[in-house]
């Protein structure tokens, strides 16, 4: 991903969204399948002028909720905290029988 957006000709932080992709692809991964052999889930990254926008599309019907299992000493259920922290914005959008969900970062 980071030589993906290395190769734009903008000043972008390319950390943050490696990161915050990362998180948003285990979540799908962890929570939301592929689990049936029809299922897949797509990455879609694009730039515009001002900010870099990553959508991940699953088939699940389930919505992410920020905090869901997190505990103290838990080795997930941050992902969701690091979105709101770092991302411009970012949100749920139901799409057929699942969901994407987004996020933008500035460029």
């Amino acid at each position: 991903m980071s030589e993906f957006l290395d190769g734009w000709d903008r000043p972008l932080q390319v950390e943050t969204v490696v990161l915050l992709t990362s998180e948003v692809v285990s979540n799908v991964v962890l929570h939301a399948g592929p689990h049936r052999p029809t299922d897949e889930a797509v990455l879609c990254v694009a730039l515009t002028d001002d900010l870099v926008r990553v959508e991940v599309t699953d088939q699940h019907p389930g919505t992410p909720r920020i905090g869901g299992a997190a505990g103290s000493d838990g080795l997930s259920g941050r992902g969701l905290l690091l979105l709101d922290l770092l991302a411009s914005a970012w949100g749920v959008v139901p799409s057929g029988r699942g969901k994407v969900v987004w996020f933008e970062v500035q460029a």
